[in-house]
């Protein structure tokens, strides 16, 4: 049976090594105040602001499985000795804040879209957080998404970042993914010309060439956009990181991505310089 999430009693016994017995006075004082704990010991004195935020932010994250038991009190541990925010607390104590927000708005478009069900994100989110992999990724290796419509999401969560896209807008895009047969892929709408209109085609996304040319699988692909939105480091990076893609390749399809955009060299010429086995089909 998975931990109950913590009471704010719990979490300010952690936090000031309470006993029993103080808990029991604490939790009266509170009751005839008619106050939460944080409140009545921040207007007591008793209680920096940081820490009621702390704990504050550590519940909704537990309630949204996001946060386990152990790291949420540590990290009240660590604001009980330090006055610091607790997004620094829990950097501590090893919690990643950035990774976790992004699940938590990866999650919130897949669920409220219906593309995903709240059981495959339960299932996909005990691969990915203790390890803290990849969102997407889990999702693709269970095939609750093709790698196709796992890049489309991410891209309509770029806009939404950048506020390009309402949240609202987002899912209404997303939503209609959603095919009679359950599976989900991009709408033919929206596709991005790639192959159909090879030949005219004088932009790429370097993820697009990479793939197209199969130096790095979708998968990998995904995994590494993933990482680098969070981390602030640019795809190629991070799949030098993780040992999907050599300097050297990168260098060769930087190099073919530059002639693409200045117009001397076609998608399908960079496709074939890069990879001379892969045949693309006629546009």
């Amino acid at each position: 049976m998975p931990d109950a999430v913590p009471t704010t009693i719990d979490l300010l016994s952690e936090c000031f090594s309470l006993e029993a017995e103080h808990l029991a006075v604490l939790n009266l004082a509170c009751i005839e105040a008619n106050m939460e704990p944080g409140e009545y010991m921040y207007r007591q004195g008793k209680l920096n602001p940081q820490i009621v935020r702390g704990a504050v932010f550590c519940q909704m994250y537990m309630h949204e499985k996001l946060l386990t038991k152990p790291v949420a009190l540590a990290a009240m541990k660590v604001l009980s000795e330090q006055n610091v925010p607790i997004e620094d607390a829990l950097t501590t104590v090893g919690w990643d804040h950035s990774y976790h927000e992004n699940i938590r708005q990866l999650r919130d478009l897949l669920i409220s879209s219906d593309l995903v069900s709240e059981k495959q994100k339960t299932l996909a989110l005990a691969t990915c957080l203790p390890y803290q992999l990849p969102f997407l990724s889990a999702l693709v290796q269970r095939n609750v998404l093709t790698a196709d419509a796992a890049d489309y999401v991410l891209s309509i969560q770029e806009k939404v970042l950048l506020n390009e896209m309402s949240f609202e807008e987002a899912i209404d895009l997303l939503s209609r993914c959603k095919k009679p047969d359950g599976k989900v892929a991009k709408p033919d709408s929206l596709r991005k010309p790639v192959t159909r209109e090879i030949e005219t085609f004088k932009g790429s996304r370097l993820g697009e060439l990479l793939v197209a040319s199969t130096i790095v699988t979708p998968l990998q692909l995904i995994s590494a956009v993933e990482e680098g939105r969070r981390k602030g480091k640019l795809t190629g990076e991070v799949l030098i990181s993780q040992g999907s893609l050599t300097e050297v390749d990168l260098k060769r399809v930087l190099n073919a991505q530059g002639r693409i955009e200045n117009g001397t060299l076609s998608f399908a010429e960079a496709v074939g310089k890069l990879d001379p086995k892969r045949v693309l089909p006629p546009p």
